[in-house]
C-alpha cells in the first residue's frame, strides 16, 4: 500500500548568514495545501498548480532560535520543501 500513496518530501533550510543548507527527507500520504488568495477571488476558478507553487514556496523564518550548523550562531534561515518522490 505504501509503494502506491506514499510519496516524499525534501524539507531544506537554508542558513541566511552563511548560506549553509540541511536537507532532511519526510515521508507523506496525503498533502495539505493552501487554496491561494488570488483563486479565491476567482470563486470557482481553483487551479492545483497554483495550490502546488504555494506549497513550496520559500519561507523566511525570523527569530525563530534556529543554530546554523554552519556557521555556529543563532540565524535567520529560509525553509522550503520540494516533492522529491510522487507516490
Amino acid at each position: 500500500m505504501t509503494d502506491l500513496f506514499e510519496g516524499q518530501l525534501i524539507n531544506r533550510l537554508k542558513c541566511l548568514s552563511c548560506g549553509h543548507e540541511t536537507y532532511a527527507f519526510d515521508n507523506f500520504m496525503d498533502l495539505s495545501v493552501e487554496i491561494p488568495r488570488k483563486a479565491i477571488r476567482f470563486l470557482g476558478n481553483i487551479n492545483v498548480k497554483d495550490c502546488l507553487e504555494k506549497f513550496v514556496e520559500a519561507e523566511k523564518m525570523v527569530d525563530c532560535g534556529y543554530k546554523c550548523s554552519g556557521c555556529k550562531k543563532a540565524v535567520d534561515i529560509t525553509k522550503d520543501l520540494t516533492i522529491y518522490r510522487m507516490p
